[in-house]
């Protein structure tokens, strides 16, 4: 099985998880079989808005899931089109979401667990809230 992991820097397997899939600066692409992890950059990362589409970057990656903290309806949507299954982990890195998975300690994303758009509070633009983690910022400014 081929795993899709969002996440923030290149040092695979200690990679550490973006907290929304949208967000992602890389993409570390697991085989489950093989142990490999290759890294790709998600050059359709984004702030926020739901305008992104990183899941465009996975669509000929052969990928059967995506293990993440946070992910948007639209994306959910998307990668669930294609045919890859959405799931949630609260891992810290690439190697503790595949931990997660062996384990079977993560939880399918459905549209109702998935992030929302909120304001702001005294902005007008919007923040994407991860059911998992808060929403909160992550220390090195990521969202």
């Amino acid at each position: 099985m081929r795993i899709c992991i969002p996440t923030n820097d290149a040092r695979g397997l200690a990679s550490a998880m973006s907290v929304h899939f949208g967000r992602a600066r890389y993409f570390a692409l697991a085989d489950t079989e093989d142990g490999s992890v290759e890294l790709i950059g998600n050059e359709r990362a984004c702030q926020g808005g739901g305008r992104c589409d990183s899941a465009e970057v996975l669509r000929n990656r052969r990928v059967d899931a995506v293990a993440c903290a946070g992910i948007g309806a639209g994306a959910l949507a998307r990668l669930q089109a294609l045919g890859v299954r959405v799931v949630a982990t609260e891992a810290e890195d690439v190697a503790g979401a595949l931990a997660a998975l062996r384990a079977g300690r993560v939880r399918p994303f459905d549209l109702a667990s998935a992030c929302r758009e909120e304001p702001r509070p005294g902005s007008t633009s919007a923040s994407t809230r991860s059911p998992l983690r808060g929403g909160g910022a992550r220390p090195g400014g990521e969202a």
